[in-house]
Protein backbone atom coordinates (compact mmCIF):
# COMPACT_ATOMS: atom_id res chain seq x y z
CA UNK A 1 0.00 0.00 0.00
CA UNK A 2 2.64 2.54 0.62
CA UNK A 3 4.40 1.92 -2.40
CA UNK A 4 0.89 2.31 -4.36
CA UNK A 5 0.89 6.00 -2.47
CA UNK A 6 4.32 6.94 -3.21
CA UNK A 7 3.80 5.97 -6.79
CA UNK A 8 0.31 8.36 -7.22
CA UNK A 9 2.00 10.97 -5.20
CA UNK A 10 4.81 10.82 -7.48
CA UNK A 11 3.07 10.58 -10.59
CA UNK A 12 1.26 13.43 -9.65
CA UNK A 13 3.87 15.79 -8.63
CA UNK A 14 5.50 14.72 -12.21
CA UNK A 15 2.18 15.68 -14.13
CA UNK A 16 2.27 19.47 -12.12
CA UNK A 17 5.31 19.97 -13.20
CA UNK A 18 4.40 19.04 -16.34
CA UNK A 19 1.29 21.53 -16.47
CA UNK A 20 3.23 24.57 -15.15
CA UNK A 21 6.42 24.20 -17.47
CA UNK A 22 4.12 24.18 -19.96
CA UNK A 23 1.60 26.51 -18.43
CA UNK A 24 4.63 28.94 -18.29
CA UNK A 25 6.50 28.32 -21.65
CA UNK A 26 3.49 28.83 -23.90
CA UNK A 27 1.44 31.52 -21.33
CA UNK A 28 -1.42 29.04 -21.21
CA UNK A 29 -3.80 29.84 -18.62
CA UNK A 30 -3.08 26.71 -15.67
CA UNK A 31 -6.57 25.25 -15.22
CA UNK A 32 -6.54 25.02 -19.18
CA UNK A 33 -3.80 23.27 -19.47
CA UNK A 34 -4.35 21.02 -16.20
CA UNK A 35 -7.66 19.94 -17.98
CA UNK A 36 -6.19 18.46 -21.11
CA UNK A 37 -3.17 17.13 -19.39
CA UNK A 38 -5.56 15.20 -16.87
CA UNK A 39 -7.89 13.78 -19.97
CA UNK A 40 -4.96 12.62 -21.88
CA UNK A 41 -3.12 11.17 -19.10
CA UNK A 42 -6.24 9.17 -17.79
CA UNK A 43 -6.72 8.13 -21.37
CA UNK A 44 -3.64 6.85 -21.66
CA UNK A 45 -3.06 5.05 -18.13
CA UNK A 46 -6.14 3.45 -18.21
CA UNK A 47 -5.72 -0.26 -17.94
CA UNK A 48 -9.21 -1.62 -19.08
CA UNK A 49 -9.83 -4.44 -20.96
CA UNK A 50 -11.59 -2.41 -23.81
CA UNK A 51 -8.68 -1.83 -26.28
CA UNK A 52 -7.49 -5.54 -26.53
CA UNK A 53 -11.69 -6.95 -27.30
CA UNK A 54 -11.73 -4.02 -29.63
CA UNK A 55 -8.59 -5.61 -30.93
CA UNK A 56 -9.68 -9.04 -31.57
CA UNK A 57 -12.71 -7.52 -32.91
CA UNK A 58 -11.26 -5.86 -35.58
CA UNK A 59 -8.41 -9.17 -35.93
CA UNK A 60 -11.92 -10.98 -36.90
CA UNK A 61 -12.97 -8.70 -39.22
CA UNK A 62 -10.18 -8.13 -40.73
CA UNK A 63 -9.63 -12.28 -41.80
CA UNK A 64 -13.07 -12.72 -42.65
CA UNK A 65 -14.10 -14.24 -39.83
CA UNK A 66 -11.14 -16.99 -39.57
CA UNK A 67 -10.26 -15.40 -36.66
CA UNK A 68 -11.18 -17.60 -33.72
CA UNK A 69 -10.69 -15.65 -30.20
CA UNK A 70 -9.28 -17.71 -27.33
CA UNK A 71 -12.13 -18.05 -25.42
CA UNK A 72 -11.54 -17.07 -21.87
CA UNK A 73 -13.87 -15.70 -19.11
CA UNK A 74 -14.58 -12.28 -19.04
CA UNK A 75 -12.41 -10.24 -16.47
CA UNK A 76 -15.08 -7.54 -14.42
CA UNK A 77 -12.75 -6.21 -11.77
CA UNK A 78 -9.92 -4.14 -13.05
CA UNK A 79 -6.83 -3.02 -10.97
CA UNK A 80 -6.55 0.48 -10.43
CA UNK A 81 -3.48 1.90 -11.59
CA UNK A 82 -1.43 4.53 -9.39
CA UNK A 83 -1.00 6.62 -11.89
CA UNK A 84 -4.76 6.54 -13.65
CA UNK A 85 -5.81 7.97 -10.12
CA UNK A 86 -3.19 10.64 -10.50
CA UNK A 87 -4.32 11.38 -13.50
CA UNK A 88 -7.76 11.89 -12.38
CA UNK A 89 -6.94 13.86 -9.83
CA UNK A 90 -5.33 16.23 -11.69
CA UNK A 91 -8.64 16.81 -13.94
CA UNK A 92 -10.58 16.81 -10.81
CA UNK A 93 -8.67 19.62 -9.30
CA UNK A 94 -8.82 21.24 -12.96
CA UNK A 95 -12.31 22.01 -12.39
CA UNK A 96 -12.13 22.68 -8.68
CA UNK A 97 -9.14 25.23 -9.16
CA UNK A 98 -10.68 27.45 -12.17
CA UNK A 99 -12.65 30.37 -10.20
CA UNK A 100 -9.20 30.53 -7.83
CA UNK A 101 -6.39 31.24 -10.08
CA UNK A 102 -6.59 33.94 -12.54
CA UNK A 103 -3.54 34.37 -14.90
Amino acid sequence: MKKYVLIMILSLILLSVLVFCISYFFQFRLTNVAFVIGLISCFISYSGGGYSALGEGYASIETLGNYRPPSRAVKAIYSVNPVFIASCLLFISSFALFPFIEQ
